[in-house]
This record gives structure tokens, sequence and C-alpha cells, in this order.
């Protein structure tokens, strides 16, 4: 007798993968080539892409190597979305690469749901405001001081199949991606408005070096803040009123680049970015 449960699996891991590959994502891959030839506007690119996969918002993202990191964002979604939600205006990518946003394997796939430690909860709150259940990470290119990043944000788990595709289309864009008209994408973000988003560094907050010129004041507020001491343990501590303490956070937002103590906290808590040698050394101890 047949097995009803397995066959009933197969069902439904093939109905989410006809929802996800909606169109032929050769097509889709062609329209990206003529995107990038200058052709045809990069966000029309995006949509094919977004139709193809099944993505309910696709971004394209450059980011800085700098310690203080920008990140250009170009987004796509569908109107009926951006009817409902504010668009996408910021990238995810380090939120699921985590200490190897700044020197990943070009084309490699990374899934949110295979995130162990989280290093920023931004995407988590994201995922759950726009029930998103997956969202996959792709690196374009890593050149000079910055890293290119294709983005996209799915409502339904990815089944093995759509993952494996994803590997292979992955490598298909990276290598599409480096043949670009050069310029390409700073005309995109300027001539349909993309985003310019800054990102706290993480990890290197209380570096003795003082990266973001803190007083000693503020410097004190985030290693007490480090230590999971609370508010009015703080203002005991240092002496000061809610009202100053409150002060004293919103310049040290400012300068971190950060909006609230949980996101200030992250930023604290989380890893240092590490440099290429300390990532191949890691790898070589893990080996």
């Amino acid at each position: 007798m047949p097995d009803v449960s397995a066959t009933e699996e197969t069902i439904s891991h093939k109905s989410r993968d006809a929802q996800v590959l909606q169109t032929n994502p050769i097509l889709a891959l062609a329209s990206w080539c003529e995107c990038l030839q200058g052709k045809q506007p990069l966000r029309a690119g995006l949509r094919q892409l977004s139709k193809a996969l099944g993505a309910r918002s696709v971004c394209l993202s450059r980011h800085s190597r700098e310690l203080v990191r920008v990140a250009q964002v170009l987004t796509f979604e569908e109107p009926e979305i951006t009817a409902s939600f504010a668009n996408v205006d910021r990238s995810f990518a380090h939120c699921v690469l985590g200490v190897h946003i700044d020197h990943p394997r070009v084309g490699s796939v990374w899934l949110s749901s295979t995130v162990e430690e989280w290093t920023d909860p931004a995407l988590l709150e994201f995922q759950d405001k726009r029930n998103i259940a997956e969202t996959v990470v792709i690196p374009l290119a890593s050149e000079g001081k910055r890293v290119d990043y294709l983005e996209l944000h799915f409502a339904q788990p990815l089944t093995d199949t759509v993952v494996a595709l994803l590997g292979s289309f992955g490598d298909a864009l990276s290598r599409t991606w480096a043949t670009r008209n050069p310029g390409l994408f700073a005309e995109a973000i300027l001539v349909d408005g993309g985003k310019h988003q800054v990102s706290s560094a993480q990890g290197d907050l209380l570096s003795p070096a003082n990266p973001f010129g803190l007083t000693r004041c503020e410097f004190r507020i985030c290693a007490l803040l480090k230590q999971g001491i609370g508010a009015e343990t703080i203002c005991d501590q240092l002496m000061i009123s809610p009202a100053t303490l409150r002060s004293h956070y919103r310049r040290i937002y400012k300068k971190t680049h950060t909006r609230s103590p949980t996101e200030l906290a992250f930023a604290i808590l989380a890893p240092p970015r590490l440099s290429i040698d300390q990532l191949s050394h890691r790898s070589l101890q893990a080996a």
C-alpha cells in the first residue's frame, strides 16, 4: 500500500515549488542581463527576478567595508505590497552573514533560516511584521572596499529543490553582474531613487581605539549596558539623572548609527568584524 503521508508531502513540496517558480527563471536571467547592459532600468531586472523566483521583495545593496559601513540600496516590491507596508529601504545582508559580511564567497547562497546566532534583530522584526518565512542573500561581487549583494524575501519556506536552483542561479547572477556596464549601480541609485543606509560597526564600538568618538561618560554607559545593567542602575553608578541619561543615549545613537537601547546592545555585543586573514585562520582551525 502506498505511503499516503509521503505522497501528500511530495504534493505539498511541488505546490510550494510552483509558488516560488512562478515564471521561467531563464527568461528572468535574460532580462537581468539586458538590464546590466543598460537596455532596461535595473529595477526592471529586479522585478523580473521577483516574479520568476516568487520573492515578495528584492533588494540590491552595495556595502562599504569601511568602519562606518554605508549601504546603498535599490529595491523592488509589487504595488499591492507597498500599499500595505512601507517600502523596504534597507539591507539585511549583515543580519544573515554576520562576521562574513565583508568577505563572502561570491555566488554563494545564505539563508536566514540557518542563522544560529543573531547579531542584529532587525531582520527578525522585519520578517515577523511582513510574514516573511525566508530571506536569501547572494553575494554578487567583492571589489576593493565594497561588496554587492542580492537579497530576496520569500513568504513561504523554501524546499531543497528551490534552494538547489538558487545555488545555480546565484552563480549565474554573480557571473553576469561582473559584466555590467561601468557605473550602472550608481546611476540606478541616482535615477531610480535608491536609499543610503548607515549601519553600526558591530563589535568595534568599545574597542580601545574608540572609533566613534564616544565621550568618557558615553563610553562608560555602553560598557555598563554591555554588562546587562539597566537604566536605573546606570544612573546610580554614574550619578546622573534619567533625563541626562536619555540625552547621552541620543548622542550615542547618532554617533553609532543605532536607534534604541536594544539595537545599541546588539551592536555592542556582536562579534567584531573580521579581516580576510582572520577568517582564513578561523577556517583552518575548524578544518
